[in-house]
């Protein structure tokens, strides 16, 4: 379901977000100011947060990345369209991720303690189920994002496939980039 209110709000949070007017904590509100089943609304909020920015006080917030530039241009132009989100839902914290990371956490604490004890066949014992455990967990990672890639073409996120990118760059490009801050464009 396409919900043009909701993208019209979030393309302006995310323009007030990259301009420094707004903060993370005010995309995170994005929640109590929107009510959606858009799902495009939700997860492309998700992914602006975890794009690096420097945010030196005096100054406008800049990408770390100049790589996150052309991945933040596809989402606002992303708003701007009513193309349905069609990518499954991006969980990475499933309950079988959580355990891993529990179970890995456990198990380093516990190799630490052996370590100051000097009980060196526990150790190398935990050691191996920890190794183990961090290959299970990559390999739960590598399963994921394969599965991910499968949907359509990566490099067209949030667009399903690089065609509708592409026309949505002719019919928006130029009003989304002049929206833009200057220190994002730089």
């Amino acid at each position: 379901m396409v919900d043009p209110e909701a993208r019209k709000v979030l393309y302006e949070e995310l323009l007030a977000y990259l301009s420094g007017a707004s903060d993370r904590k005010d995309l995170i509100s994005l929640y109590q100011k929107v009510e959606t089943q858009d799902m495009a609304v939700w997860e492309i909020e998700d992914r602006m947060q975890h794009i690096p920015m420097d945010r030196v006080s005096g100054s406008p917030p800049r990408l770390k990345r100049a790589s996150d530039y052309d991945h933040v241009v596809r989402m606002l132009l992303f708003a701007r369209t009513d193309k349905q989100y069609a990518w499954p839902e991006h969980r990475a914290d499933t309950p079988a991720t959580c355990l891993m990371s529990i179970f890995m956490l456990c198990t380093f604490a516990a190799i630490v303690l052996l370590w100051f004890r000097q009980a060196f066949g526990p150790m190398v014992t935990l050691g191996v189920l920890f190794a183990a455990a961090v290959w299970a967990f990559d390999r739960h990672r590598k399963r994921h994002i394969t599965r991910w890639q499968l949907h359509g073409d990566i490099e067209a996120w949030p667009f399903l496939k690089v065609e509708h990118y592409e026309q949505a760059a002719r019919l928006y490009l130029d009003e989304v980039e002049s929206d833009l801050p200057r220190a994002i464009r730089q």
